[in-house]
């Protein structure tokens, strides 16, 4: 089960288990800001597009590069990213803040779909 890692490195970063379809990796977004690494999309696409989002409807906060790389690690295809980024920015933040504490609904849903699983 490889989102335990993606779900067990939010845990560690004192994010609460994500929820979602299958399986969810509540990577936490961020707004833009803090220093980027060069290697690290802007904004707006895929697990960039993800992050930021979590981050923009949970009070919780992660590294914006750490959510990114930990998202990366886990759908490396960047079609995969892509789906994944877009789901996760169609949820409301309501539905947002619910999944991040469960194992299984909205954020799980866009996980799965975007691993075709």
């Amino acid at each position: 089960m490889r989102w335990l890692t993606f779900a067990g490195l939010f845990l560690a970063s004192a994010w609460p288990a994500g929820c979602g379809g299958r399986v969810d990796d509540p990577t936490p977004s961020s707004l833009a800001g803090s220093s980027r690494s060069t290697n690290v999309p802007a904004a707006g696409v895929g697990c960039a597009a993800a992050c930021d989002r979590f981050r923009e409807c949970t009070a919780a906060r992660e590294d914006r590069d750490a959510c990114i790389a930990a998202c990366v690690k886990e759908l490396p295809e960047a079609s995969e990213a892509r789906s994944y980024g877009t789901c996760i920015e169609a949820l409301s933040c309501d539905q947002i803040e619910r999944g991040v504490s469960m194992n299984w609904g909205p954020i799980g849903e866009c996980w799965s779909k975007a691993r075709r699983r």
